[in-house]
């Protein structure tokens, strides 16, 4: 990536030197921390930026590094293909994964997976789904994958999962 004088600064004054893009509102697990049971309201699709226009405006920050995609492998190659960027990270809650892992691969992007505990009980408590041994077996998937850097997402609970740290580790 080349070094350049113009950075991104907040209005906290801190320098960023990577673009992170979220362009989902949509969330297939209900996580207790994170999202009502109910969902929230969503915008309408109308609303939502359109691929060229996610395109256009991530070509208007090409050089601020990693941009994140959870959700659509030909977005993330055409975001990958842009001079410049020369990271790119998804992070995910790994329902999907497996469906993508082998496009991912090709980029290669890093994956950035969230799980809050190794058990499928607590699992479908926090989530409010199912779904723990499809996310196991894609991270197990993306893990024996290369040349894909993995790394795991967790939320600390202290009366949830405070005693899976270690397993965690």
């Amino acid at each position: 990536m080349q070094e350049r004088e113009d950075h991104l600064v907040d209005t906290f004054g801190r320098v960023h030197n990577y673009l992170r893009i979220s362009l989902t509102e949509r969330c297939n697990l209900r996580c207790q921390y994170c999202m009502p049971e109910d969902g929230v309201p969503l915008q309408p699709s109308s609303d939502l930026l359109s691929t060229a226009e996610i395109l256009r405006l991530t070509t208007l920050f090409a050089q601020a590094g990693p941009l994140i995609r959870p959700d659509i492998v030909p977005l993330a190659a055409a975001l990958h293909a842009i001079p410049g960027i020369d990271s790119l990270g998804i992070t995910t809650n790994g329902l999907v994964l497996s469906k993508h892992l082998a496009a991912l691969c090709a980029l290669p992007a890093r994956l950035n997976i969230s799980l809050d505990t190794l058990n499928e009980a607590k699992f479908a408590k926090i989530t409010r789904r199912n779904g723990f041994q499809r996310v196991w077996a894609a991270i197990e998937a993306a893990v024996a994958a290369s040349p894909v850097q993995v790394k795991l997402n967790c939320v600390v609970m202290r009366d949830f999962n405070l005693d899976e740290v270690a397993d965690f580790v």
